[in-house]
């Protein structure tokens, strides 16, 4: 369960420049039962805090150009007695601060961007239970780019590469690096075709190492029968292939490593009035 709370400010000038300030405060709690091979309750429980200032100034009459920091805390207050077990698999408490700067809008009549590149950190209180010492924070580079082109009239593009760090269960971090691509087309006035098919590689840090492969594809058509009614199908499938070092230590790590060949079709009927 996620319990969050925050608040926000936005300041915008006349010349088309704004600035934004958001702050935030979660607590996420699992329901884990009693493992008795390693006397674990609710250890992932934890409290956020996040922080966000953005400034924004229009360059185009579409586009900005933006200068952005973030940062935050994730506690988690259950830690085990290492002493107790050596092995447990438990979470650190981290902090970390990220400063980026990028443009967002239209860059031609028909083409929008999205793009921003950065510098991440990430730091983790206790890196891996003692005695080891091995160091397993984060400091370089991220960034995102998302591209759409209204290629006719009728046809519209996008394509996007995120290369980015998130905090995991399973470890300290993951790198996540995902392309993708999607198309939208209209066939004559009833008829509304989307695909995207998406690739993405997640990397797990120390102290357990692991690599996941993504394969994801969808493909939806939507058939307007009259102006208020539409028929949809909608076609899904998800491919996951883990490469797990050890997880024998993890058996309740929320994002544990698993394979799965998943798919999905569903027919709809939709009425809108």
């Amino acid at each position: 369960m996620l319990t969050t709370g925050g608040a926000a400010l936005k300041f915008k000038g006349e010349s088309g420049n704004s600035l934004d300030i958001k702050g935030s405060y979660s607590i996420e709690t699992f329901t884990i039962p009693n493992v008795s091979q390693f006397n674990a309750t609710n250890l992932y429980n934890n409290n956020n805090i996040d922080g966000v200032v953005e400034y924004s100034s229009q360059f185009l009459p579409e586009t900005s150009w933006f200068l952005r920091a973030s940062g935050g805390q994730r506690v988690f207050p259950n830690k085990p007695d290492f002493s107790l077990n050596p092995d447990f698999v438990v979470k650190n408490d981290s902090v970390y601060a990220l400063g980026e700067s990028g443009f967002v809008g239209r860059l031609s009549e028909r083409s929008t961007v999205d793009f921003a590149i950065g510098w991440l950190y990430r730091n983790y209180a206790v890196q891996i239970p003692p005695p080891s010492n091995i160091s397993a924070n984060f400091l370089a580079p991220v960034f995102y780019a998302r591209f759409a082109e209204q290629v006719t009239r009728r046809d519209q593009l996008t394509l996007g590469y995120d290369y980015k760090v998130d905090d995991s269960y399973f470890t300290n971090y993951y790198l996540d690096q995902e392309i993708y691509a999607g198309l939208v087309r209209v066939l004559g006035d009833q008829v509304l075709v989307l695909g995207r098919i998406g690739y993405d590689y997640r990397s797990y840090s120390l102290p357990f190492r692991r690599d996941d492969i993504r394969l994801t594809g969808s493909f939806s058509v939507r058939y307007s029968f009259t102006k208020v009614i539409k028929f949809t199908a909608d076609l899904k499938v998800d491919l996951l292939s883990s490469d797990a070092y050890d997880n024998t230590l993890t058996p309740i790590a929320p994002d544990r490593p698993f394979n799965y060949n998943a798919g999905s079709f569903a027919i709809g009927l939709l009425a809108n009035y």
